[in-house]
């Protein structure tokens, strides 16, 4: 049987501009009857075409309201570094500290707080890049799920965008 989906109606398109254009729900998931019943709440959920001509389906075994919440995990992007404030944050986050205790328990100090610092830092900075995210994918949604000719342009400036 086939597992449905949730998101964009469509899975595949040849990225054509105007008349030439062809969207279609190409990419399915299939389960038997026991594999149903012992993943009864799972589903399929078609995220947006990025730099593809298909979307990604994630296999979600225990339905969206029951996934636990995550802790964020801090990712450094190398970039900042070359930002104007970065540098003087790292620092005084990272001098700001007593010299006592063992080396590694030092370390271990040093490190929160860069990381702590950091993010604080890049939150004032940047903003929400998660939120940007998510509008960027909502707008990708929304224009690859209607029925109408797609705008290319715009949608490969949005792609772009999220891929930047």
């Amino acid at each position: 049987m086939d597992l449905g989906f949730r998101g964009p109606k469509y899975t595949w398109t040849n990225c054509q501009e105007g008349q030439n254009l062809i969207k279609e729900r190409l990419d399915r998931c299939l389960a038997n009857l026991e594999w149903r019943d012992i993943f009864p709440e799972a589903e399929i959920v078609v995220e947006v075409m990025t730099s593809s001509d298909h979307a990604v389906l994630v296999l979600q075994l225990l339905g969206q309201h029951k996934q636990q919440l995550k802790r964020r995990n801090f990712r450094f992007e190398a970039r900042w570094i070359h930002e104007p404030g970065y540098q003087e944050v790292f620092l005084e986050a990272w001098n700001n500290l007593s010299e006592e205790g063992d080396t590694w328990l030092q370390l271990g100090e040093k490190l929160s707080r860069c990381q702590a610092s950091i993010s604080r830092w890049r939150g004032r900075v940047h903003g929400s890049t998660s939120a940007a995210i998510k509008a960027l994918q909502q707008k990708l949604n929304e224009e690859q799920g209607c029925e109408t000719l797609w705008a290319a342009g715009e949608l490969k400036k949005i792609q772009q965008d999220l891929e930047s």
